[in-house]
């Protein structure tokens, strides 16, 4: 097994849209509506924190970060990833000779899924988890930060 790693997958979830006023204080409504005016839309993403992350006690690094940046953290669970849950999520890496010990990797440990919202936090996500190679990822990044190697 290579050395202890860190790694996040950051998807472009834009699941949630707009959040109007509360109505009766029975919490925010929401509406997928195609209006043009998108002052009030706040988007949602996908991080996780894979089984090396939270073997290596990255997970409050991680959040301390998202919030830094004004993104509010809206849900989290903590999962043993079934070998289904990750060939629905990585059907598009099915055909890719690595993906074999990508499932045994993820099932080696438990996941922290997180969702995140804010304006634009698809985008800043990305940028803020940096560069999936560590090589290349920015000092400042997470991944420039915490990850050892590109395969985690």
């Amino acid at each position: 097994m290579l050395a202890v790693r860190l790694a996040l997958c950051v998807h472009g979830a834009r699941a949630a849209a707009r959040t109007s006023t509360r109505a009766s204080g029975l919490g925010h409504a929401r509406s997928l509506s195609t209006d043009t005016d998108f002052s009030g839309v706040k988007e949602r993403t996908l991080v996780a924190v894979k089984p090396d992350g939270v073997q290596r006690r990255l997970i409050g690094d991680v959040i301390k970060r998202f919030e830094q940046r004004g993104f509010r953290l809206v849900g989290l669970k903590m999962l043993q990833a079934s070998d289904k849950l990750l060939a629905q999520h990585y059907v598009s890496l099915q055909k890719k000779p690595f993906y074999s010990s990508l499932l045994y990797y993820m099932t080696s440990g438990p996941v922290v899924a997180m969702v995140w919202e804010g304006h634009n936090v698809v985008r800043s996500s990305r940028i803020l988890v940096g560069d999936t190679d560590p090589a290349e990822a920015a000092p400042g990044t997470i991944r420039g930060d915490f990850s050892v190697h590109i395969s985690r």
